[in-house]
């Protein structure tokens, strides 16, 4: 199996991984950001690149709950979801 780099700020064997196993695993994520440094990994292909979103997240976007008493749910970035409490 192929050995690449993964193109984000992981140095050494954490920035190395198997080719394939690299796509498979950020495809299945849906981005390209690395879970370990939070860059995005620049040498994976087969993923969509969402860089306003990769972006957006990396600057430390805020959750939002609020509680409608009315309803009995709470709000994350305007979508309804039910909690238990």
């Amino acid at each position: 199996m192929e050995l690449i780099e993964i193109g984000c700020g992981c140095k050494d064997e954490l920035g190395i991984a198997h080719s394939h196993c690299a796509e498979a695993w950020f495809k299945l994520k849906g981005n390209r950001l690395c879970e370990i440094c939070g860059q995005t990994a620049g040498n994976i292909t087969g993923v969509k690149d969402n860089g306003f979103i990769e972006n957006w997240h990396h600057q430390g976007s805020t959750t939002v709950s609020v509680r409608t008493s009315d309803q009995g749910r709470d709000h994350w970035r305007g979508q309804p979801y039910v909690t238990s409490s």
